[in-house]
């Protein structure tokens, strides 16, 4: 049973990591400083307001980096936390979200109706010496379900140049 167990895990974990960076997947270096590793097929389009983002027919990648000078008047300053300034975010715009942890993310999801459809959106933030981060992800609602974890395994690849 034990041995049974441990494959099953080894299975999990190899499965897990060819999701984030198999052949099927890329990493998107974008020229305003980060990378991330999403599924091939991903192309980037201008979005107003956003410093980046990136679609496919099924799912979005929003980014938006808010530096320090620009978020003072909101409160938050080079001392403030991913957590702050998350919770920042959500009481501007989603005051009934919470703020959920995902190993050393902390996530928050929503839901709006654009144009007369359901959208999922799940939001996490990185600071960097400047800046935070806002990174979005976005499906039709009803694949909320399929894409949850993924987004959470796409945001946990990110990473600052």
């Amino acid at each position: 049973m034990k041995k049974l167990l441990v494959a099953i895990v080894s299975v999990a974990v190899l499965v897990g990591v060819a999701a984030c960076s198999g052949p099927g997947s890329k990493t998107y270096t974008d020229p305003s400083g980060f990378s991330i590793t999403m599924p091939s097929g991903f192309t980037e389009q201008d979005q107003a307001n956003y410093t980046a983002y990136y679609e496919t027919t099924a799912t979005a990648f929003f980014a938006l980096k808010a530096s320090f000078a620009d978020l003072a008047s909101a409160g938050l300053t080079a001392k403030s936390t991913t957590g702050d300034y998350l919770n920042a975010v959500m009481a501007a715009n989603s005051p009934t979200t919470t703020l959920q942890p995902s190993g050393d993310l902390k996530y928050f999801t929503y839901q709006r109706t654009v144009a007369g459809k359901d959208y999922f959106y799940l939001a996490t933030a990185y600071k960097t010496a400047n800046a935070f981060w806002l990174f979005q992800f976005a499906s039709e609602q009803k694949n909320a379900a399929t894409y949850q974890a993924s987004f959470l395994q796409w945001a946990g690849s990110i990473t600052f140049s």
